[in-house]
């Protein structure tokens, strides 16, 4: 067990509901990850997922929400990357950064702080009563582990800071969390294009 993944489990009882929080159980305690698997899990969350975010190289998203997706972007090159050549580990710290820049960008416009760290655009007044609780605090407690990603080089040599399990965690919970935020972001993306799937 990794730093983060008590802390990680904990936030993810607190924003999926027992149906889902059983299929991460599963997912996460497979010997490896079963990509085909978290993709489905993702898409079944709704939104922005990795099977619909980007169709035919080209995000579905507006120019002016690029700093938002931008990261799941990378999210799902970290997940598929390392799930087809076998070097997830690799790619763990930069999923779990990624995961948690999503939340930042989306904080920052709530609190119009676009220069802002994540820290303190929560602490602003304007984002602490438009996002409301529990849902700030859940973002005050997954506040750390974005730090220790962009951060915490000390790991023992030759180890990866985050497991893969917290990686998964990472992603879904910063999934869940943004899907209480969009509304109060001033998105210009359409979010019901996210229910379609890829035009072929």
């Amino acid at each position: 067990m990794s730093q983060y993944t008590p802390l990680l489990w904990r936030l993810a009882g607190a924003v999926l509901d027992p149906v889902q929080l059983a299929g991460l159980h599963t997912l996460t305690n497979a010997p490896t990850l079963d990509y085909s698997a978290l993709v489905a899990f993702d898409l079944a969350l709704g939104g922005p997922s990795m099977e619909r975010l980007t169709c035919n190289s080209r995000g579905r998203f507006t120019i002016k929400d690029r700093d938002l997706f931008r990261s799941l972007q990378y999210c799902y090159v970290g997940f598929y990357t390392g799930s087809k050549n076998g070097t997830l580990e690799n790619h763990t710290r930069t999923i779990v950064q990624m995961s948690s820049l999503h939340l930042e960008y989306l904080v920052k416009r709530i609190a119009w702080m676009p220069r802002a760290t994540m820290g303190a655009a929560l602490h602003n007044p304007l984002s602490r009563v438009r996002i409301g609780q529990p849902i700030w605090q859940h973002l005050i407690d997954f506040l750390p582990v974005y730090n220790s990603a962009k951060h915490d080089m000390s790991q023992p040599k030759d180890t990866h800071f985050f497991s893969v399990e917290e990686a998964v965690l990472a992603y879904i919970i910063s999934r869940r969390l943004a899907q209480q935020l969009y509304r109060y972001a001033r998105l210009t993306t359409d979010l019901q294009i996210y229910d379609q799937p890829c035009p072929r």
